[in-house]
């Protein structure tokens, strides 16, 4: 193998400050990419070298570990101005859509991302940041915390096909410990992150909330897929993370308020919708949609301007949660 190619290799390789990892971990590593992993001492002697060019850190411990020195930019050399634009960009308006365990990680992107601009970026490239808003529509949470090392674990499960061991703590109910957890996906829900798997070998479908991880270590076990198991129609169609109701879809029809209805014009809520005008400034709106418990949470947050007609069951239901939420605010 040509030395800087194993040079590269090895950079990449390596983890941020504090997480270390042994010469002989980093000889398995190669391996798994399918290249020549070489002789131990070359690895050995490849690190010496690189430390002393590269801010990579190696501790006294029998193995070594190396690990990225702490605060150490991981960035290339010669990033480009477009590039570096790019990342002032995710870190002024992506964040209310990234973990802050992710937003950490980039941290010091960010902050080489920043001294480019400075200092070789155009009138152009500063003032872009100015030119660009970003809306975020509901009522703002803070995230809960992610354990940066749950996180890393779970990427690496999923990227390279593998389960892990975890132990989570459940919103109710004793704690599960020593699980092997077979990942199928990750769903971020209001920069909230859900771990789509299954547990042990059984087939039903979980969620794990990442925040209620308080550990997880990869195993050196493959995942075992799910027959018909599909993350897009888990939560595009089967809107699992829609709190599903019930099986069947629901013909709802709804009176609301003219204004109240309008955005829906533009945003249908199925391909079946109509819109029907009434008298005193009122429309009726008919549609085929999952019978979801966001349906209604949607419903209930237009007030006074919505009535649903049909179906009888879900007026019914309103009526109650209704009557419920009157009885306390007398």
């Amino acid at each position: 193998m040509d030395t800087f190619v194993r040079y590269f290799l090895i950079l990449s390789l390596l983890k941020p400050y504090p997480r270390r990892m042994t010469s002989v971990d980093i000889q398995g590593a190669l391996g798994e990419q399918g290249v020549d992993p070489r002789v131990l001492r070359t690895i050995q002697r490849d690190l010496e070298k690189l430390s002393a060019h590269f801010p990579i850190d190696g501790d006294l411990k029998k193995p070594r570990g190396w690990c990225w020195a702490n605060n150490a930019v991981r960035l290339l050399p010669g990033i480009d101005l477009h590039t570096a634009l790019a990342f002032r960009l995710m870190q002024e308006f992506m964040q209310p859509l990234i973990p802050q365990a992710c937003l950490a990680a980039a941290e010091r992107h960010f902050t080489e991302a920043g001294k480019v601009l400075r200092k070789e970026g155009s009138v152009k490239h500063r003032a872009w940041l100015d030119k660009v808003q970003v809306i975020s529509r509901g009522q703002p949470l803070i995230p809960p915390v992610v354990s940066l090392d749950v996180l890393e674990t779970v990427h690496e499960a999923l990227f390279y096909d593998r389960r892990f061991c975890a132990n989570y703590k459940r919103r109710s109910g004793p704690p599960l410990t020593d699980c092997t957890v077979n990942p199928l996906g990750l769903v971020y829900v209001n920069k909230t992150p859900y771990l789509v798997c299954t547990l042990w070998d059984y087939d039903e479908v979980k969620q794990l909330a990442l925040h209620r991880i308080e550990t997880a270590t990869l195993l050196d076990q493959p995942v075992r897929p799910i027959e018909g198991f599909n993350l897009a129609v888990y939560v595009k169609e089967q809107k699992e993370f829609d709190y599903p109701e019930g099986n069947e879809k629901l013909k709802v029809v709804a009176r609301f308020s003219a204004n109240a209805a309008h955005h829906l014009e533009e945003t249908p809520l199925a391909e079946d919708q109509s819109i029907r005008k009434l008298p005193d400034h009122e429309v009726e709106v008919s549609a085929t949609v999952h019978d979801t418990s966001q349906l209604r949470w949607w419903l209930l947050g237009f007030g006074d301007q919505v009535e649903v007609l049909r179906p009888k069951t879900l007026r019914a239901e309103l009526a109650r949660t209704i009557k419920a939420m009157a009885v306390k605010y007398p």
